[in-house]
């Protein structure tokens, strides 16, 4: 509103009504804007009061910038009137306030921060809402933009969420690093102020997560195997959002330190190296157990990719001596003769390798402190993994009492775990024949000896004794009683025969018969007789010899029998009880085996 007033004489003024009354818009540089002037003439509300309202889109003025106002005027009746010095009017025009606010992509909620973080080389989308300050009403038709240290690009509307939403989908795999990145955010529309976030939206681009094997930590394993086994480790280093294997890592590597047995390294004995990529991208780790000795180890391993999260494994390794698997071809107990020699033969199989037969093991049999061995004799490696046992000389010729030994069996090899293993080995006494030791027949046969000697030499003593005609009685009289004949030797002279062999050659100096006297020469006659009937006697004397021998025989027989019988029951409670004692010695290896497969498996454990 403004006010038009004429001036006449000095002192004198009066409001008027102007013949020409104009209005334009001018730049900062005074230049006019737009087309013709702005005709007032008809804003009156009084005389010489004129009021005019415009809309600045009306006249292309844009907010934010400065512009003048040139209003002239011009009175020619009824008198003409000097016109006045048009006025200027100085203002700027103001822009609209504006908002720009972000919002959750899929759910539109607004961000209480401006910071976001995303992993690398994923897609993230992003919503603004642009609107003014005073009414949160929605500008549309804006040109927004977005730029950051890797680029910059145009945001479209996103008519699915309505006016004044702007939408794009940033994508972190442009980023060569991870790490903190201000994203720049820019509204514009002319008359609205600028569009910019209350505060800077910052991208926390972050590695992507990595599984190695399935597991998201630091994997630990511990391994336990036998000295010459061959052993790899296989990795999977997985991109956990894809599930896709990752190839051509940039760090694969691997260090190896043995340790003491109170776990601290032992110095100069790490090992470097790189993990073996297959065609696939699997990641072998190579350590050539095969050629580490026997102790404690540990292991590092390191897989990293850029943008990706590091992976790291902790491999404890145990190394054991290979174990023997011994087997003899007899008992542990060894039953030996006299005099003979030990023979045997021992299988050696590896019992970590599926019984693999041991060929070159360096064994040693001590008995009786006499050492055989490979080298020394006494042993002999096949090279098939069985080795024969034979000494040149006897154990033993025991001859009074049977004699025991340990023998003790020494088995040594490189990389394997020395055992030594003890076996009894009993040394029969000498026999004569089975089952009658040789001592033991002498003294018996001595002792029954002994006493048949002293029974003859009492019995002979006892019959020098006895006169002669009294034994020959006596044995007359046996006959008699066995109904046997008297023969002539047993005939005892009479007294008459003996005074004629005491003193007939006496009686015959003198020419005289001593026996003719005493009637002997009858009895002479009668002898001869006696001689007369001597065949048939003989006969029957003979079958009763034959009868007594054929007695005898039958005696001796049914004896010879008992005592085979009574030998072949020995030799049964002898063979039942070298079974019952293979027997038990069986069931102590089975239980020594499985032991030993226990503390084996404790060991693995």
């Amino acid at each position: 509103t403004f006010n038009f007033t004429t001036k006449v004489g000095a002192g004198i003024q009066a409001l008027a009504d102007p013949s020409t009354l104009y209005l334009r818009f001018l730049d900062e540089s005074l230049n006019p804007i737009g087309g013709s002037s702005i005709n007032l003439i008809n804003s009156d509300i009084s005389t010489g009061i004129y009021n005019y309202t415009f809309d600045t889109s009306q006249f292309l003025l844009i907010g934010g910038e400065s512009y003048s106002i040139e209003i002239s005027a011009t009175k020619t009746t009824p008198d003409i009137y000097t016109p006045p010095t048009p006025i200027l009017i100085f203002f700027k025009l103001q822009s609209v306030l504006t908002d720009l606010t972000i919002h959750n992509y899929t759910t539109g909620t607004k961000f209480p921060s401006y910071t976001l973080t995303e992993y690398w080389n994923q897609t993230l989308g992003i919503t603004f809402y642009f609107g003014e300050s005073i009414s949160s009403a929605p500008i549309t038709n804006v040109a927004v933009t977005y730029s950051w240290a890797y680029g910059s690009g145009q945001i479209d509307p996103d008519s699915a969420k309505g006016p004044g939403y702007y939408s794009f989908l940033f994508d972190t795999v442009n980023a060569t690093d991870v790490g903190t990145y201000i994203i720049s955010i820019l509204a514009v529309k002319q008359n609205f102020s600028n569009g910019v976030p209350s505060s800077n939206l910052l991208i926390n681009i972050i590695n992507r997560p990595t599984q190695l094997n399935l597991n998201e930590d630091i994997l630990y394993v511990r391994q336990r195997f036998f000295v010459l086994d061959s052993l790899n480790f296989t990795f999977d280093f997985v991109d956990v959002l894809t599930s896709k294997i990752l190839g051509n890592a940039d760090e694969k590597s691997f260090i190896l330190h043995r340790r003491e047995v109170n776990g601290d390294p032992i110095p100069d004995s790490s090992i470097t190296g790189l993990l073996h990529e297959t065609a696939d991208h699997q990641y072998i780790l190579d350590l050539d157990t095969e050629t580490l000795q026997e102790g404690e180890y540990s292991v590092v391993v390191t897989l990293n990719k850029g943008n990706y999260d590091l992976r790291v494994v902790v491999i404890s390794l145990t190394i054991y001596k290979r174990e023997f698997s011994l087997m003899f071809s007899t008992d542990t107990r060894i039953n030996l003769n006299s005099g003979e020699r030990l023979q045997l033969t021992i299988t050696l199989t590896d019992l970590n390798n599926n019984s693999a037969p041991i060929i070159g093991a360096d064994l040693t049999l001590t008995i009786r402190g006499i050492e055989y061995s490979i080298s020394n004799g006494g042993i002999i490696d096949n090279g098939d993994g069985t080795y024969t046992v034979n000494t040149e000389d006897p154990i033993a010729e025991p001859f009074y009492v049977g004699e025991t030994f340990i023998g003790t069996l020494t088995i040594a090899k490189a990389n394997f775990t020395s055992e030594t293993r003890d076996f009894t080995i009993v040394i029969k006494m000498a026999e004569i024949f089975s089952g009658m030791p040789t001592f033991y027949f002498i003294l018996i046969s001595a002792a029954i000896i002994g006493v048949f000697g002293s029974l003859t030499t009492y019995r002979v003593i006892q019959q020098a004794r006895i006169p002669k005609h009294v034994k020959k009685i006596r044995k007359i009289k046996s006959l008699i009683k066995a109904k046997k004949k008297i023969t002539e030797s047993m005939v005892i002279p009479t007294k008459g025969h003996m005074m004629a062999k005491m003193f007939g050659s006496e009686w015959k100096e003198i020419g005289l018969s001593l026996d003719e006297k005493l009637g002997l020469e009858d009895l002479k006659a009668k002898k001869l007789s006696l001689k007369d009937k001597g065949p048939e006697d003989k006969i029957k004397k003979d079958k009763l010899v034959e009868k007594k021998l054929e007695k005898e025989k039958f005696k001796q027989d049914k004896l010879e029998k008992k005592k085979i019988e009574r030998e072949k029951q020995k030799q049964e409670k002898l063979e039942k009880e070298r079974l019952n004692q293979e027997k038990l010695e069986k069931k102590k290896l089975e239980k020594q085996k499985l032991e030993k497969q226990k503390l084996e498996k404790q060991k693995l454990e």
